[in-house]
Formats: structure tokens, sequence, C-alpha cells
């Protein structure tokens, strides 16, 4: 039988998506090669204040902080 409490506290996690060309893309970070880690985040809030330290970095930086979207 579950776990009843366990199951009650459990919460949707939150993934970046783009559309593009009729597909949808995820955000990935991490190593190039290996394709990456799924960025997941407990809350929309902190997806949202992700991107927005990723835009503020992308501007201090001359625009070379780039989005990579998971192929495939």
């Amino acid at each position: 039988m579950p776990n009843k409490s366990r199951s009650l506290t459990r919460r949707p996690l939150w993934i970046i998506t783009s559309y593009q060309n009729n597909r949808m893309e995820t955000l990935t970070i991490g190593p190039e090669f290996d394709g990456g880690f799924l960025a997941a985040f407990s809350f929309e809030e902190e997806a949202e204040a992700f991107l927005w330290l990723l835009e503020m970095t992308r501007r201090r930086m001359g625009g070379r902080v780039s989005r990579r979207g998971r192929k495939g």
C-alpha cells in the first residue's frame, strides 16, 4: 500500500521549453557533448528567476551566453 503522507507532499516539477519549427525543445544545461542535464525547478517562480538571471548574464557578456535546447 502506498505511503499516503509521501504522495500528498509530491509537487510537480517545472521545466523550460520553447517552440521552434513546430518542435518543442527543452532547456538543458551542462556538458555540450553529453546532452547536458534537464533544468527542473520546484516552483514556477524559480524557473522565471533562472531565465531572468540567464538574460542578465547574457547582457553583461555582450550576448555570448547561449540557451541550448535538447535536440533529438
